[in-house]
């Protein structure tokens, strides 16, 4: 994978791409301040421009004041918008830095819902994701052939997006809406409405353990239907082995209770009628 960084230049707001000089940001240090270096006595990170040659950089680090001219090699920038090219492009084929917001589109059988979303790091699945309010989508997952990602910024330049965007998603388009139309079109065995949700008093509480759970909507042989779910990390703490929402639809377990499901799905009397309990 290519390695890049990015940082805001302190000087003008601009987003510069290169390699930090150092992850630990130059701070206010009593020694420093005695050497008198121009570079030092500020909180910030060196990044260097990836156009210049590291003997031109390295000199001016040596001695900015002699070799002002190569200025440009290297620049401040604030230590908290260093971030990493984690390796994948959206579908306008941007690079996706940890700290952007991106849209991801679901496109189900009979219903198209749109996420916004922060890209960051989990150390506990050593593995960036997109980070949710609520919720938590690896991007492994949702880089799949149902799901399309889209940059609309990042935390730095576009918070508002965060901050509305996402808490209106949550409340209104992700909510599925299950009808009898849309189980009469639909196959059988097919899996109508997907999702992950936790396994407690606030979710489908199957088990109450706390974890997170995927969850399937599918449709039965006839105009029946039904909601299984499964462990997201089986094999916890290995993240390696998430199951296919195939695999939850097959050998997943089924839930009984409407109060449960409805925490996932909306339908009327006459859907639940037809549920296969």
């Amino acid at each position: 994978m290519e390695r890049l960084y990015r940082g805001k230049r302190i000087d003008n707001g601009k987003w510069v791409y290169g390699w930090p000089y150092s992850l630990k940001p130059f701070s206010n240090v009593k020694e420093m301040e005695k050497r008198n270096h121009p570079l030092l006595g500020e909180v910030y990170i060196l990044m260097l421009n990836l156009e210049w040659d590291v003997e031109s950089q390295f000199n001016y680090l040596k001695d900015p004041k002699a070799f002002s001219h190569l200025s440009e090699s290297v620049w401040k920038v604030y230590p908290d918008t260093v971030t990493e090219y984690i390796g994948r492009e959206d579908i306008n084929h941007e690079k996706i830095y940890r700290g952007d917001l991106v849209k991801v589109v679901v496109e189900q059988l009979f219903d198209e819902v749109e996420k916004v979303g922060e890209i960051e790091y989990c150390d506990e699945l050593a593995r960036y994701v997109i980070d949710f309010p609520e919720e938590g989508v690896t991007l492994d997952d949702v880089l799949v052939e149902l799901y399309q990602i889209e940059k609309v910024g990042n935390e730095w330049d576009n918070p508002e997006l965060l901050d509305s965007l996402v808490d209106e998603e949550l409340d209104v388009n992700l909510r599925y809406k299950l009808t009898k139309e849309g189980l009469r079109k639909a196959s059988p065995n097919s899996i109508m409405f997907l999702g992950e949700v936790v396994d407690g008093p606030g979710g489908i509480n199957m088990w109450d353990t706390g974890k997170k759970l995927l969850w399937v909507v599918v449709k039965g042989a006839v105009v029946d239907w039904a909601v299984y779910v499964y462990y997201k990390y089986p094999n916890y703490p290995d993240s390696s082995s998430i199951p296919s929402y195939e695999k939850v639809r097959d050998f997943g377990n089924k839930v009984h209770g409407r109060h449960f499901i409805e925490k996932v799905l909306d339908f009327d009397d006459e859907v639940w009628e037809l549920y296969r309990d």
